[in-house]
């Protein structure tokens, strides 16, 4: 679904622009802000971080720039980052347990 600035966290597009500028590489963002009820249409329970504006989901087509992501995402203070096959997920949401790494 389409979002807009509006409805992500200004924390969370602070840190992504930081981390622009010190990579120095376009951010391809696969997913943003999601509504509850298009989470429910895809089987979820609406829960998730993304419905709050909390999170993204970053494209990342080599293992290298996974790498990168992920280091500079650490170094900016990321406490919840879910990693899968072609995407890391960034996360800022403090309802939520912090100090974690996942995989898809």
């Amino acid at each position: 679904p389409s979002c807009s600035i509006n409805d992500m966290s200004e924390d969370l597009m602070i840190l992504l622009d930081k981390m622009r500028k010190i990579i120095d590489q376009p951010i391809i963002i696969n997913s943003a802000y999601r509504t509850k009820e298009y989470e429910n249409k895809k089987g979820r329970n609406g829960s998730s971080s993304h419905c709050k504006g909390n999170a993204v989901d970053i494209r990342c087509n080599t293992d290298s720039y996974k790498f990168l992501i992920v280091q500079t995402a650490l170094s900016l203070g990321f406490g919840r980052i879910g990693v899968g096959s072609n995407f890391v997920h960034l996360d800022l949401d403090t309802d939520k347990t912090q100090k974690v790494m996942w995989t898809y």
